[in-house]
């Protein structure tokens, strides 16, 4: 496909060529965050049995406003064969079974103790302060659906149920080859040459999307090294390249990945920054090429590269803009629509949108603040202060 498109579109076919990733099953202690792949039932009745919901005394409705007998202690975990009888209670800790005979608990502070003696108040009602056997969940309910987000209170119910593993959709591995002649990781740099920023930015914008395994490699801008460093991504579910994927004679990207037998989806968005974006896939490997610019490659991994991880981990791919207050006057002329970085600020009640003036797609220090981006249609285009706008945050527009 050799004619731009548009972002609309764009994002449509990343999304229908995307996979979702094959379940795995993992420890119940690695797995928050991730989607569920099965439904999780309870395996018993909870409580397991009939307990105290407070510390105090186990007694019987016809002792109301009685002095009675503490003829027994239940602490959490221990079982006594006690049959409670009238004029008689037993001293019970939250979480421990009521003995037999229980018609009531009451709390330690409505009460009045002399000794082994205690008087009981002058009304409490019947299962006052009891939890029935299976009052909280039955056996075999269904507490979870496959698809929910695992949380903290289901890896809690898991634990309850003796779970220790549990099938979720995983999060994707990520391989990051940076490209180019000019990039170094050294301290003191040579004539002609800059440092690798947009490594450690694609580093960090991968694990702030979810993904924890990632792997980062460096080619030269020749088509030997290229499929040298493709051949290493090999098992990793995305490969992200940067840089090498333009128009020019060193831009082998393209040619790399069409003899590693990668087929081109698309390449060229109808976009600024970031019109050289190139998406391609090999069987259930998906391999995305960004701009060299810092810019483009941001807001490329913004749009494009969180949408392909979250697909794949089954995560929502729907975006879901914020309305804010343009804080000033901006005018956009452009063949292509146009994303502008911005900082949002809460002010009242009301997100405060300031579009940053920056250099061009390379320049990292004028924007070094932005949290959020708004975008302009191709054509000219121009928006008053104090006009509604919509905006993204960056990273953090998905619902």
């Amino acid at each position: 496909m050799k004619q731009m498109i548009s972002i609309k579109v764009a994002r449509k076919l990343v999304l229908s060529h995307t996979p979702v990733l094959t379940p795995l099953k993992v420890p119940i202690e690695s797995a928050c965050g991730r989607i569920l792949a099965e439904d999780i039932y309870s395996d018993e009745d909870y409580p397991p049995f009939d307990r105290a919901m407070m510390d105090g005394f186990a007694v019987r409705l016809c002792d109301q406003g009685k002095w009675v007998r503490i003829v027994a202690e239940i602490a959490a975990g221990s079982v006594r064969e006690n049959v409670l009888t009238d004029c008689s209670c037993v001293e019970i800790m939250t979480g421990a079974p009521i003995p037999k005979g229980t018609q009531a608990v009451v709390p330690v502070e409505a009460t009045i103790r002399n000794g082994e003696s205690v008087k009981l108040p002058e009304r409490f009602t019947l299962g006052s302060h009891i939890s029935q056997k299976g009052s909280e969940c039955r056996k075999g309910m269904k507490v979870a659906l496959r698809g929910d987000t695992v949380t903290p209170l289901v890896i809690a119910n898991l634990a309850n149920f003796g779970r220790r593993n549990i099938k979720v959709i995983p999060w994707p591995s990520v391989a990051i080859i940076t490209t180019g002649n000019e990039l170094s990781a050294d301290r003191i740099l040579k004539n002609g040459q800059i440092r690798n920023s947009n490594g450690p930015m694609l580093l960090s914008l991968a694990a702030a999307a979810g993904v924890s395994k990632t792997r980062m490699l460096h080619s030269v801008d020749r088509i030997g090294a290229l499929t040298r460093a493709l051949g290493k991504t090999r098992g990793f579910d995305v490969v992200l390249f940067c840089g090498g994927v333009s128009a020019g004679k060193y831009d082998l990207v393209p040619e790399a990945l069409a003899r590693f037998g990668a087929r081109s989806i698309f390449h060229k968005v109808r976009q600024k920054p970031g019109k050289p974006f190139l998406f391609a896939t090999k069987e259930r490997q998906v391999f995305v090429g960004l701009p060299g610019t810092p810019l483009g490659s941001l807001l490329n991994f913004h749009r494009y590269v969180t949408l392909v991880i979250r697909k794949m981990s089954a995560r929502p791919t729907a975006i879901n803009p914020c309305q804010g207050i343009l804080a000033r006057t901006i005018v956009s002329t452009s063949d292509r629509d146009h994303t502008l970085l911005a900082r949002a600020e809460r002010k009242k009640d009301q997100w405060f949108i300031f579009p940053i003036k920056g250099k061009g797609s390379s320049d990292i220090f004028s924007p070094c603040r932005a949290n959020a981006c708004i975008t302009l249609g191709a054509g000219k285009t121009t928006l008053k202060a104090r006009s509604g706008v919509p905006f993204e945050f960056l990273g953090d527009s998905y619902v």
